[in-house]
């Protein structure tokens, strides 16, 4: 490790430190530090790392709010500036870093920075960190759901970094529920959903609780969700109680043809527990939004920001999650418990580990042992959940599941009634004039009816949506729920639909229609994905979509825009009682027929299928695949404002 100091000593550069080096010398150099186990692992996550700025004097919004809030009162006060310490990929020499930082850093070059806090406990600050891209002998592009783009400000010249951000409590002002909850908040504050708030207004925001909040002794989930509210962020949260609840009306599979084949056909509670858990964590962590989970035994608060599952394995099979947990460091691996349920309740969360390990309910943190957090080993400690709390933008009102339930329950109906209907209206058409009793003399003189034209009417509308039926019904379909912004779905759906996106047959007058529809600000959009498709990469699987206006009432969700294989179906706000099949009958009439409001049916190639809007790193050169206020247009990352 070589390390030089430049400008009167505001700055150090070092070359080719490896972790335990630099974590030797950060110690060293600022004494206060004494806890360093998550101070330990931010510099593990970048231990590619061959060039080290330590900019000693920076001044940090966060800090500075908690210094005037709390620490500026003692008796000997930390310092006012805060080191942040920036990571860089390639071996960079001074003079570079001076005049071509942004080109030599690229895209990927820059791993990001480190805010230290001068105080003993709770040393890392506000933390923003470069996915890494293997999590243990995980992909960790693939599967962390959640990372944002920061631009930094190096020098006087841009770079940015893509991760999850981070940071740890002090146990004194902060703990684990404060900055969880930041983690959430800046997240969305760099996809432009919310404005910027320091950390110290976490600590004013949550005032609820009956005892002092200095000493802090954490935080209840009402404070949680009172403090996220005055923040522009209104959480759902949901306990694993109601879940439970859910759970026990044990629903027989084959009323449910959304579940995947394997599902048991006479689910147990725990089953149903574990399938309603997994999915609705996955639905807001494909939407980009960050979960926090409350454990229990002790008391803690972990950030769900990824997850790991086989392909083409349905949300329920989810066995691991990406988490950042403050006390212990970013982008660790933690398992999803097994749930426990007797006599109809709640018990327990229970983890099988490997042979070797404790078997205890929780999760897994790597390279730690339970005692003295010098081994190797993985160990798991012993941490039940207790309740989900997902922090969305206001404007969200329609939750997850609830979306994706409406859809299960309107799309197949839908289409049913429509059909039948369409059926009862051509039956008028086809019967003869002699046999219809009740046919109009409108009807019988109607020239303009054409057989051919009836036929290709068929062809057109009914047979794409039986063939829809018949996929339904025969388990080959899939569903993805994701909340986004109307505009960017109409970005993303654009260019997933083309040649450039790997759309199979695009169809210039789906995107067309798609553009020329009128979105609210938010969506929840749920994709029907052919199961075998997923099981080919390459292929790909999305077969259609409905979209729900998120914020509509979650009692009655209004839908904005159904596809199907061969289909568009417009459906209109206002109502429109359908055709009269006693009165004059046209195809033209047919197409408007509607059965809960005015719905036009659009012809589009049924042989269109593309890949999903599915965040993944591993398309860092392409089309921004975030599903929330990001830009689609290939090779950019800017937000939308």
């Amino acid at each position: 490790m070589n390390v030089t100091r430049h400008s009167n000593g505001s700055f150090t550069l070092i070359h080719s430190p490896s972790p335990d080096e630099l974590l030797d010398f950060l110690t060293d150099s600022y004494p206060r530090i004494s806890k360093i186990t998550a101070l330990r692992r931010c510099l593990e996550v970048v231990n590619e790392a061959q060039t080290v700025v330590v900019e000693n004097e920076y001044y940090d919004l966060d800090w500075r709010s908690e210094l005037s809030l709390l620490y500026i009162k003692d008796f000997d006060p930390p310092r006012v500036m805060a080191p942040r310490i920036h990571f860089f990929s390639a071996e960079i020499s001074w003079d570079q870093l001076l005049g071509s930082v942004t080109e030599i850093a690229g895209r990927d070059g820059y791993l990001g920075y480190i805010i230290l806090r001068p105080i003993e406990a709770g040393v890392v600050g506000r933390t923003m960190l470069s996915v890494p891209r293997k999590i243990n002998e995980v992909d960790g592009y693939a599967t962390v759901r959640t990372a944002v783009r920061e631009s930094v400000g190096f020098l006087g010249q841009p770079i940015s970094v893509f991760g999850v951000p981070f940071m740890e409590q002090d146990g004194q002002l902060l703990t684990c529920a404060h900055v969880t909850a930041w983690m959430a908040h800046y997240s969305a504050v760099l996809r432009g959903l919310v404005p910027r708030r320091p950390t110290s207004d976490f600590v004013s925001s949550s005032g609820l609780s009956a005892s002092r909040t200095y000493p802090s002794k954490g935080l209840s989930t009402s404070d949680t969700v009172h403090s996220l509210e005055g923040l522009d962020m209104p959480p759902e949260s949901i306990d694993i109680y109601e879940f439970l609840q859910s759970a026990k009306k044990l629903i027989p599979r084959n009323e449910r043809w959304w579940l995947r084949p394997t599902f048991p056909n006479s689910p147990t509670p725990e089953t149903e527990l574990q399938e309603l858990v997994s999915a609705e964590i996955c639905r807001y962590l494909n939407s980009g939004f960050p979960c926090l989970i409350t454990v229990r035994e002790p008391d803690h608060q972990i950030l769900a920001c990824g997850y790991v599952r086989p392909r083409d394995v349905h949300p329920s099979e989810i066995s691991t999650l990406i988490v950042h947990d403050d006390q212990d460091g970013p982008y660790l691996l933690a398992t999803i418990p097994t749930i426990i349920v007797e006599n109809g309740e709640y018990v327990k969360l229970e983890v099988d580990q490997p042979s070797g390990l404790r078997k205890q309910f929780g999760r897994i943190v790597p390279g730690l042992k339970a005692k003295d957090h010098t081994s190797s080993e993985d160990f798991v400690d012993p941490r039940p959940w207790d309740c989900i709390t997902f922090p969305v933008p206001r404007g969200i009102w329609v939750g997850g599941g609830e979306a994706e339930t409406s859809a299960e329950e309107f799309a197949v109906p839908l289409l049913t009634e429509v059909l039948a209907g369409i059926d009862l209206a051509l039956l008028e058409l086809d019967q003869p004039n002699d046999q219809s009793a009740t046919a109009s003399p409108e009807i019988d003189s109607n020239e303009n009816f054409d057989p051919e034209e009836l036929e290709e009417f068929k062809e057109r509308v009914m047979r794409p949506i039986q063939r829809f039926m018949d996929s339904v019904n025969g388990g080959e379909i899939a569903l993805r729920t994701f909340a986004t912004a109307g505009a960017h779905f109409k970005q993303m759906f654009a260019y997933n639909c083309s040649a450039a996106g790997g759309a199979t047959e695009p169809d210039e007058n789906l995107v067309n229609l798609l553009r020329q529809a009128s979105f609210p600000k938010f969506l929840w959009v749920t994709e029907y994905h052919n199961r075998q498709s997923r099981k080919t990469r390459g292929v790909p699987p999305v077969m259609g979509e409905i979209a729900v206006d998120a914020s509509s009432s979650p009692a009655y969700p209004k839908y904005v825009w159904m596809h199907i294989p061969g289909i568009v179906i417009q459906l209109r706000a206002e109502y429109w009682p359908g055709p009269d099949v006693g009165g004059p009958v046209d195809v033209e009439e047919l197409e408007q027929y509607s059965i809960r409001r005015s719905t036009t049916f659009v012809p589009v190639n049924e042989k269109t299928r593309y890949f999903t809007g599915r965040h993944s790193l591993k398309h860092r050169d392409g089309p921004v695949l975030s599903p929330m206020y990001k830009s689609a247009v290939p090779g950019t990352w800017n937000h939308i404002y």
